[in-house]
């Protein structure tokens, strides 16, 4: 089974540097395609730049959060109306420049913000809506971000896992688990495995990506830092063995793969891929 790379957040910064990195990826059997973020009203990759025979999945996560961080009643669950519908337009917007990109894309990730005025409700009218577009044979799925919980302040707060499951059930829509939301959000790698039961035959995916429960360099506990899994990052609580715990409990979803940060910013292009590369490895070996 090829893949998912979750490489984007390890990608250099300078773009002198980024075809290397690509070209590292590139070489690997490991991988059959990227997940690619969308960010604004543009998309940042070229079809040009990636091997022709990878299938990708697209996130929404990128803006999302930062729509989320300066408009509170941006999201496809918002109870606010105008929100709602900002954030549909968004998911528009993503559409066509994936259209236009000429990328093979075979899923898309939608969150569901905004936090603590979301509802179920306005999720399934958001969706209900999304998917009447043709999609071109892509699938449509809701990536689980860490829920508002008590005893704790979110990373992001959006929407249970319940709810998610309940509207996306409902429409005939599947679920991607990431581990790092579910451990954020439960404070234990118990928690991603519990919420991967809990999606039984609705998790269409699961990538991994890394948490810590103590600082990390300029990141602070708790925070969705994408980091490498152990013994890549020492602290980070994404083991190997979790990952086979986490793995025997999933039923083989379509998509899956690992989301990687980056680390020291000193860090060569070749050394951000093999961290990338590595992650997939303990992906592919706990099957």
């Amino acid at each position: 089974m090829r893949l998912i790379a979750g490489a984007y957040p390890a990608a250099p910064t300078d773009p002198v540097d980024q075809p290397e990195f690509l070209r590292r990826l590139a070489e690997s059997d490991l991988i059959g395609g990227l997940e690619l973020p969308y960010v604004d009203d543009e998309a940042r990759w070229s079809a040009r730049a990636l091997p022709g025979d990878w299938t990708h999945v697209v996130t929404t996560a990128p803006v999302t959060g930062l729509r989320t961080r300066d408009d509170a009643s941006y999201g496809l669950a918002s109870t606010d109306e105008a929100g709602r519908q900002r954030a549909i337009a968004v998911t528009r917007a993503m559409w066509e420049a994936v259209q236009r990109s000429g990328l093979t894309v075979a899923a898309i990730e939608l969150q569901t913000a905004p936090a603590r005025i979301g509802s179920a409700e306005a999720l399934s009218r958001s969706l209900t809506e999304i998917v009447s577009w043709d999609w071109a044979g892509a699938v449509v799925l809701v990536e689980h971000c860490d829920a508002l919980v008590p005893g704790h302040e979110p990373e992001k707060g959006f929407l249970a896992l319940a709810d998610e499951l309940a509207v996306t059930r409902e429409l005939g829509l599947g679920v991607v688990i990431n581990w790092a939301r579910s451990v954020i959000e439960t404070r234990t790698p118990d928690g991603a495995v519990a919420q991967v039961k809990e999606a039984g035959d609705q998790l269409r995916g699961l990538m991994f990506s890394g948490v810590a429960d103590t600082p990390v360099g300029r990141h602070p506990a708790w925070v969705d830092a994408h980091l490498p899994p152990a013994p890549y990052e020492p602290s980070s609580l994404l083991t190997a063995d979790e990952i086979v715990r986490t793995r025997a409990a999933a039923d083989s979803p379509a998509l899956l793969g690992a989301k990687v940060g980056a680390g020291p910013s000193d860090q060569t292009p070749a050394e951000r891929a093999a961290t990338v590369l590595g992650a997939l490895e303990l992906v592919a070996r706990a099957g």
